[in-house]
Parts: structure tokens; C-alpha cells; sequence
């Protein structure tokens, strides 16, 4: 009876916000229980605070899961030091996630930064995978590119090695630099 969305950017900054609604049509309410208003109300100390961007949210392997990127200590955002990460909850009532990782899941190639992760589940195989783009606008002169790489049976582990999907066509397209959300 209850609807999700996940988003981020607020006047505090990039927190990543849970929002609830009975309808869709009828309007969206910030949650603001238990923990204020954000889904990740303590990230973890490898991250820049007020980095977390662009959550992507699935219910997998019996519990909810967020991937969302987020700038290394000590760097700010857009600074080609995003990395991905990825946070759990049992529950979405309330809608707060854990994130207990000692570092990044991933983070691609240095300087580049990765970003706008979004899960989903194949639905010939039940397979989980992710999609996520590099090339954060940090000035980067490297290709934006969208990546995807299958997700482990829990949903929050990378297997293999990541395979690109698509390249930004500079040389043919010069004013395109990046995409985004590859979802």
C-alpha cells in the first residue's frame, strides 16, 4: 500500500533521500522517521560527507538493496573519485539503510569516477546485475562509457570483471562529453 522513491540533492547538500506515497498521482512525502530524512543516515568513513548521489534501489536475495556512489575521503564530488557502494535494510518500513563497508565496491579507473548505479534482475534468468556509467564531469578527459557487471547471489558483491556496453562517440559527436543515468 505504500510507494518508494529514492533520490538525492537537498538544501543540506547530497544525502540520499527516501520518499513514501499511497499513490503516485496523490503526491510524494519526505521520510522523516526515526533517522531525519535520509535512506543512509550514517555513511561510512571512507566516504566525503555529502557525496552520496544517485541511489538504485532492488529487493533481492530476500532484503532491499541500495547501490549509490559516492566521493573517496577527502575528495569532493565531481572530482573524478566517485566510487560505488552499496547499502542493505531488511525492511522499508522505515525505508534506512545500513552501509557497513570498509572501503568502495568499485571504483574504475582513477580519476575517471563512476556513478548512477541501477540494479536489475534479468527476468529470463534471475540473474542480478548493474549498470553504472564513468566519468563523473571532473574534468576528465577520458570517454563517458556505461558499464554493467553481474551481481553476486546476495546482490551486493560484483562477479567477474565489468563489461562496457557503450562509449560516447567523441570523435564523431565532439560536444558530447558525457551521459548519464544509464538506467
Amino acid at each position: 500500500g505504500t510507494c518508494y522513491a529514492f533520490t538525492t540533492g537537498t538544501a543540506l547538500g547530497n544525502h540520499i533521500q527516501a520518499l513514501t506515497s499511497s499513490s503516485p498521482t496523490s503526491g510524494w512525502q519526505g521520510y522523516t522517521g526515526g533517522s531525519g530524512s535520509s535512506a543512509l543516515p550514517s555513511p561510512p568513513s571512507w566516504e566525503t560527507p555529502d557525496t552520496q548521489t544517485s541511489p538504485g534501489v532492488f529487493f533481492y536475495a530476500g532484503h532491499w538493496v541500495m547501490f549509490y556512489d559516492a566521493s573517496t575521503s577527502g575528495h569532493p564530488a565531481d572530482s573524478g573519485n566517485s566510487c560505488l557502494s552499496v547499502a542493505t535494510a531488511a525492511t522499508l518500513s522505515p525505508p534506512v539503510f545500513t552501509d557497513n563497508s570498509g572501503g568502495p565496491l568499485y571504483c574504475g579507473t582513477p580519476g575517471v569516477g563512476v556513478l548512477d548505479p541501477s540494479p536489475f534482475v534479468d527476468p529470463a534468468t534471475g540473474a542480478a546485475y548493474l549498470v553504472w556509467k564513468s566519468n563523473d564531469g571532473g574534468g576528465s578527459a577520458a570517454p563517458s562509457q556505461i558499464w554493467t557487471a553481474q551481481l553476486g547471489a546476495g546482490g551486493t558483491t560484483i562477479v567477474g570483471t565489468p563489461t562496457v556496453l557503450l562509449t560516447v562517440d567523441q570523435p564523431a559527436l565532439p560536444w558530447e562529453t558525457t551521459t548519464d543515468d544509464p538506467q
